[in-house]
This record gives structure tokens, sequence and C-alpha cells, in this order.
């Protein structure tokens, strides 16, 4: 039939209770086969009336909840907008901010089938599952869209230095916000500060007064919030605007983003947040934010552009809490006056911290606390022998499982921004030779020997990003696989390493020049406990045993091998399946690099074994577990795709 189009909804639709309501009875319409005439009267979104009015007809409880919740009515970017003129008169009906707000803030929040059928718009728009109802939707295609790069990405550990140890545990957005937080709680609620909004101690109970951990102690409940010592560096946007497009509309074009964490006064000091220091985040407004439409905003200077930041990149371990010194004493976490740029609010004056908390007194209530604790330290920590083959096996375990989230890989412009963002926010590890250090090394690396690693694991931080660099990514790879299991949770390898992927790939110099030894460094770190330190010993005794051989084969030589004798090597090929099938070496097995712990059990231990990746990097991490456990292994040169295909010409199979 002429204008006849079809658009697939999945034929188990039909029999769920939403389907049993057919298309019209909630998206109107008409009730023919022709396109056009079935289309007059559409409505597109019809969970978006009213604030879901008409999924309240079933839905009686979310839909008298969900119309007042600040997820529909986004209340908070009102409020924001209206304190930007003195009287409030910001939002009247026909004013340029009404316009704005209209046109671009309220596009996020409109429905109830934004969620539970379909993506926001304002992420990709499009059904979920075939216009199947969620009631569980799924966090990454609905809360990332809208909760992005300032939420989402930071969990993740997308945006920023590290991800969330909630996300690391698998946890998603729904495992601490109850279903007030999305469909509103019956009472008008002005910003999200007034929802009931979940608290750290919801689950780790009352840190202060129960709590073992001397820091928590040391600090009264309204001191500060939690993520002053478990935040992590944050997203921080600068000098958003809001264009006029040639049709009219209206469209944001962003500033420019700075990875950074300050501390700084509470000025609005509350019941729920007492706190006098909090963790901040700097918003991307500017003075002209919105001149497209109405010139400069009349009340900036008495709203602070640094807020309140309830981070979602926590971790237990963090470069503020680190000792009592990486925090009191240290100007640089601290909001100054100096970290403001010209075009910011004057309001922020009232968040700079001018006197920075000094570690004297806090050291004198740690001396009290402690004393007579250590030794009841010592009765807690004695007990039976810890078998260490199960120590190690269930360390690679977790290692595996984890990598599946991140490959512990960064990129050279990555690190470089880090460096330029805060020199101090990032400790750099050369494992290449002396002589190469001396001639040239990124600014603020220090150097040991690949062999000596073993020898200055007390001196490696663990409360800051680590990056280990090498010649091309791969003994940096096997030493980054090494320290995470050894309890260093933040260590990455730079892609490609410094001479193929800093120098060649990214042209970025190596202009500082001397020796920086890591072995001159404070000790900063020991084992945390019985299972460290046996993974400690073993590590020392890898990096000992490295300096015999890198354990990197080059291609010709293993297919050489593998020609004179199919089963000299036990090839693992852990790229993805589908490539795998494509052609892989000639007798190699295939396994998901995430589900390596899952053969650990079951390799050869009297044959030696090779992984293939694509580009030596993840295959040096698997060796570098491999060998801590015992196991003659070794990677491909440059991987399989880089090195075996590109530079070798190698041949593949497919059988």
């Amino acid at each position: 039939m002429g204008g006849q189009e079809l658009f697939y909804v999945n034929p188990d639709f039909v029999e769920t209770a939403h389907g049993e309501l057919g298309c019209i009875t909630c998206h109107s319409g008409q009730n023919v086969t022709n396109k056009e005439e079935a289309h007059q009267g559409l409505i597109t979104q019809p969970s978006a009336e009213g604030g879901g009015a008409l999924c309240a007809t079933c839905h009686e409880e979310q839909g008298a909840t969900f119309a007042g919740s600040i997820h529909y009515t986004v209340q908070g970017m009102r409020e924001g907008l209206e304190a930007f003129t003195y009287d409030g008169s910001t939002m009247e009906e026909g004013s340029p901010y009404q316009y704005a707000f209209d046109d671009n803030c309220s596009h996020c929040h409109s429905g109830c089938g934004s969620c539970h059928v379909s993506r926001p718009q304002v992420y990709t728009g499009g059904l979920h599952s075939e216009h199947m109802f969620a009631e569980n939707p799924p966090v990454e295609e609905t809360c990332y869209g809208c909760h992005g790069a300032r939420v989402a990405g930071e969990f993740m550990g997308l945006v920023g230095y590290t991800s969330d140890v909630h996300f690391d545990a698998g946890m998603t957005c729904t495992d601490c916000h109850d279903q007030s937080n999305f469909h509103g709680s019956g009472e008008p609620e002005n910003n999200r500060f007034e929802a009931d909004l979940p608290s750290c101690s919801d689950c780790h109970g009352n840190v202060y007064e129960d709590s073992d951990v001397l820091a928590h102690k040391a600090h009264s409940e309204d001191t500060m919030n939690c993520q002053v010592c478990h935040g992590s560096a944050n997203n921080n946007c600068y000098d958003c605007h809001v264009m006029m497009t040639e049709d009219g509309a209206l469209a944001s074009t962003t500033g420019t983003e700075r990875i950074m964490f300050k501390i700084g006064l509470n000025p609005d000091r509350t019941e729920e947040r007492p706190y006098e220091y909090i963790s901040l985040r700097h918003v991307p407004t500017a003075p002209d934010t919105l001149a497209a439409i109405d010139g400069e905003l009349p009340n900036y200077d008495e709203i602070p552009n640094w807020k309140y930041s309830s981070m979602h990149n926590v971790q237990r371990l963090t470069m503020q809490n680190e000792s009592c010194e990486a925090c009191h004493g240290n100007e640089y976490l601290f909001l100054g006056e100096s970290d403001l740029v010209e075009n910011d609010s004057k309001a922020n004056l009232n968040l700079v911290v001018r006197s920075i908390p000094q570690v004297d007194v806090l050291r004198e209530i740690v001396q009290e606390e402690t004393s007579g604790e250590e030794s009841d330290q010592e009765d807690k920590e004695s007990g039976e022998a810890i078998d260490a083959g199960e120590v190690l096996l269930e360390a690679a375990k977790n290692y595996f499982v984890k990598v599946a989230t991140d490959n512990n890989i960064m990129p050279p412009a990555d690190v470089k921004a880090m460096l330029d963002s805060n020199p101090n926010s990032i400790f750099v590890l050369d494992i290449r030779s002396a002589d190469d250090f001396e001639a040239g090394h990124i600014p603020g690396a220090v150097h040991s020997a690949w062999a000596e690693v073993g020898n200055i694991l007390d001196r490696i931080p663990r409360t800051k990003p680590v990056v280990v660099g090498c010649y091309s990514g791969q003994t940096a790879a096997q030493t980054v696989a090494v320290l995470r299991m050894a309890g260093f949770e933040n260590v990455k390898s730079i892609q490609s390493g410094i001479s193929m992927g800093w120098l060649e790939s990214a042209g970025l110099p190596l202009d500082e020049t001397g020796m920086n030894a890591a072995a001159d460094l404070d000790s900063v770190s020991s084992p945390a406990d019985g299972k460290e330190e046996i993974i400690w010993e073993a590590a020392k005794e890898f990096f000992a045993a490295v300096a015999s051989g890198n354990n990197i084969i080059p291609g010709p030589e293993l297919h050489g091998a593998l020609e004179s004798n199919p089963n000299a090597f036990y090839v693992i090929d852990i790229r993805s399946a589908e490539d795998y099938a494509e052609g892989h070496i000639a007798g190699a097995i295939h396994s998901a690099w995430a589900e390596m712990g899952n053969l650990l059990e079951d390799l050869p231990g009297a044959k030696p074994i090779v992984v293939g990746c694509y580009s030596g990097q993840t295959a040096g991490q698997t060796i570098g577990v491999l060998r801590l456990l015992g196991f003659d292994a070794y990677s491909v040169q440059s991987g399989i795709s880089n090195g075996w295909i590109g530079n070798d010409g190698l041949p593949l199979v497919t059988e």
C-alpha cells in the first residue's frame, strides 16, 4: 500500500500487559495500516504528558509522585536560573530564560517512557528492546545518558583517573538510589538535595564512632563529607555558552575541561550537610553563558560556580588519605584564590580556604588513639598459616575479572594531560635503561631497572595513579599485572611504551634529563596483610628473574618452533572470538581475556605457554600473572595483529 512503512515491535510484546492494551490506547492515532493516516493525532511520547498521567491510570502511586519529582520538573535547573536575577523573575513566561529552559534543560526529562521503554532523547533515543517495557531499565542506556561525563564517566573510570570502588564491585545506580530518587517522594523537590538521597552510612554505619580507622576517629562528623578523603580528581568545566543557530534553536558549546581535586569551605552548612570542608567541582557557568539570548547574567557574582560535589569516583585509598601529611598542610588540595579564573564569580571567595589545616593537632589525636592498639592488632592478625599458592591463585582470578572493564593501558596524551593539570597527581615509573632515562624522560618520572622493581615496591604510592613506561609497552604490561596483584590498585602502562607510544605515535617530548632514582625515594607503602606479604615476596622473585629474559618471543621464532614441533608451545589467543575465528596461529586455543582466570588450574605446568593479543600489551599483562604463578609464559612480540601479521607477515589458520 502507498505510504506503508513497518516498525518492528517484538512479537512477545503483544502478550504483555502493555501490549494487550493496543497501540492507540497509549499513542492515539488511527487504527489503520496506512502510515500517514495512522499517524494522524499520534502522540509519540504519551508518558510525557502531565508527568506520566497516562501511566498513572494503572501505576497510580508512581504517577502521583513522578509529576512532582525533579526528574520530571528539572526544578533544580529552574531554581538555578532563577537565582541569577535579584527578584527571581528570570523564569517568567515569555522570558528568554524560560525559552532556554524549555528548549534545552527540559529535553532530558520527558516522561516514564524515557527510561522504561526507550533511551532519553538527549542521549540517542530509540527503544531499549523493541518496545518491551523494563521494570528495572539498564542504567547504561538511561541514567548514563543524562548524567554523563560528570557522573557516569567518573563512576566507570572513563573520565578522570579512577573508577568508583562501587562500580569495581559490580554495583549500579539502583544499588544506592531507591525508587523515590527516580519517581519522587510525593513531596515537592526544589533541587536534588531535597530528595532522600543515599548516605555512605546507610551501608558503612557510623564511621566516626564505630570505625577502627584512626583517621575516622580523628575527624568529627561535621568536619567534612566523605569524598574529601575518599573522592578522586573530577571533571571541572569552564565557560559553557548557549548559542543561537540559524533556525532560531539553541545549542550549547562547551569550553575547557580540567581534571582536578579541590577541597573548599562549605558556604551553606545545613543539618543534612553540616561539614566545614567539602569536595568541590567547578561548573561551567560564565557571566556571558546566556549572552546569545539576554546579555550577561545579572546576579552572577552572588552565586559561586565552585559547587558542592558528591563525587561518584570514591576509592578506599586516595592520594589525599595516604598519610596525615598528604592532606594536612598540602596547599595544592585546597581551593585558593590562585585557583579562581578571571571570569569566576566573586562568590567563590566564600569557599576559599585561607588557613590550611596543619598536621600537628591531628597527630596528637592519632597518638592518643593508637596507644595500646598495636598489640591488639597483632593478636587479630595471628592465626593459621596461609597457603601461598591459594593466595596467588585467588589474586590472579580476581585480576582477570577486573580487566573486563579496564585494560590498564593509558594513552600518552592522557598521561601528559594529568601531568599538565597537576604534576604531583601521578607517579610515573620508567623501567628503560638508566642511560636512556638520563638522556631524556617524562617530566617528574622516576627510574628503576626492571629487574630492580621488586626492591622498590615500598617506594611506590598506593594512593595516586601509577603509570609504568618501557620501550614498547610489553615489559611495562608485565610490571602492571604484578603490581596490581600486589595491591597497587591503580597502575597502568603507557600505550605502546615510551619509545613507540610517547615519542613516535604521540610525538611528545622527553624534555627532562638526568637521574631520579626510585630507590632514593622514601618508603610509603607496605603489605596490607598477610596475603599481600605473600604476593610481595612472589613479586620480588618475579622481578629478580626478569634479568635473565623478558619472555617476549618474536613471531618468526615462534612460527619456526611450531613448524618443527606443533606441540612445542601451548598457545592462547586472547583476542575477540570473532577475530580468532577469522584467523589464528595454528594450534592456538581461544579465551576471552577476562575469562583467563577460569583456565588457570588447567594450564600445563610442564609446557611453555605463549599468549597472543593485538599489540602485545594485554598479553604482556597476562604472562605477568602467569609468571607470578610459576608458569613458563611468553607473549608474542608486538601481538598477533601488529607483530605476527603486520610486521612479520606470518600466516594464520581458520580451522
